[in-house]
């Protein structure tokens, strides 16, 4: 078996109370059944109060979050009392691992650090993108589609990582090489639609787009109404924001391979190659939208504030299945890209 990582999986690490965005608040935490038995049966002081702050419902067990939905075992320093009191081993599953992700694809064991974790999507943004791989035991045989799926993510990711090309041509590149292996493979009349559009359409369009997802917090839902109220000074500025020191196309490459990697291999299951190509593009189109909407505001634009905007994505979007899917179903609809600063 193959096993795939990004060059900064084993560096990334949890930075806990530095954390601008702690991810111990603001969701569900879901207990795994080996750790609620664990809870269960422990008779101490602690254990009894961790007992007290554990919901079971027919879905499953979570903790009970407090105000603000926090974690209640997050203390005021931003510090779990959960590793203070029994140590890191005594955390369910969901809060060893993440923001960690795994998926198995047959021959393939493939590993990564969700960009919805600050410090993950400012490690991705710190060098340029690319893939470690290396053998791990397991017999699983190789799957003719698996391999062809794979092989295509190579290739689509190899032209948005290609620093000598413009990321829009880059784009175009990538739509027409996917839109050919959608046709071949599985012969279903994938949309053909322009790959250019009407700037301003385009733009209106992918705002409407992820302001029909379902919002984390009413915080998105403004800052997305202010930037469609502001569009035609981000259109009339972007040519200047893509002429500063702002601007770096090479960081657009790495974050659409980036998450290429992360859902494209779904393409085995559903078959959509264009949507998921489009899905990747689209998305870190957005994000630009956000880094010249933050340029116009602030006069500037820090690696922090880009990981910021990225995280943020990462939070709306993929880390809700509803809104993947449907922003997936968006992409499959209307296969469209415009690429910045053109």
């Amino acid at each position: 078996m193959e096993r795939i990582r990004p060059w900064f999986y084993d560096q990334f690490q949890c930075i806990a109370h530095l954390c601008d965005d702690t991810c111990c608040a603001g969701w569900e935490i879901y207990i795994d059944d080996a750790s609620l038995a664990n809870y269960r049966g422990d008779g101490s002081e602690f254990g009894l109060y961790r007992q007290s702050k554990i919901i079971e419902r027919a879905d499953g067990a979570t903790f009970a979050l407090g105000e603000n939905k926090r974690c209640p075992f997050l203390n005021a320093q931003n510090l779990c009392t959960m590793i203070l009191e029994d140590g890191a081993s005594s955390l369910c599953h969901i809060c060893t691992h993440h923001p960690r992700f795994y998926k198995e694809y047959g021959h393939y064991d493939e590993q990564g650090i969700g960009l919805c974790c600050p410090e993950g999507s400012r490690l991705l943004l710190s060098a340029p993108l690319r893939f470690q791989r290396h053998q791990v035991d397991g017999d699983t045989p190789l799957d003719p589609m698996a391999e062809t799926i794979f092989s295509l993510r190579g290739l689509l990711q190899e032209i948005l990582l290609d620093r000598e090309l413009p990321f829009t041509d880059r784009c175009l590149e990538g739509m027409e090489l996917a839109q050919q292996a959608q046709s071949q493979l599985y012969g279903d009349g994938a949309p053909q639609g322009e790959v250019l559009a009407t700037k301003e359409i385009f733009w209106q369009v992918l705002l409407k787009e992820m302001m029909a997802l379902e919002p984390i917090d009413q915080g998105w839902q403004t800052y997305l109404e202010a930037m469609e109220a502001q569009l035609p000074r981000l259109l009339a500025r972007e040519g200047d924001f893509c002429n500063s020191d702002a601007y770096d196309p090479d960081q657009y490459g790495d974050i659409a391979a980036y998450i290429l990697y992360r859902h494209f291999p779904d393409a085995l299951w559903d078959g959509e190659i264009v949507a998921r190509f489009t899905f990747a593009v689209r998305s870190t189109l957005f994000i630009h939208l956000c880094y010249v909407s933050a340029w116009l505001e602030q006069g500037a634009l820090t690696q922090e504030d880009k990981a910021m905007h990225l995280k943020n994505w990462s939070k709306q979007v993929e880390y809700s299945d509803e809104n993947t899917q449907q922003f997936l179903q968006s992409c499959k609809e209307n296969p469209v890209l415009l690429g910045p600063c053109r």
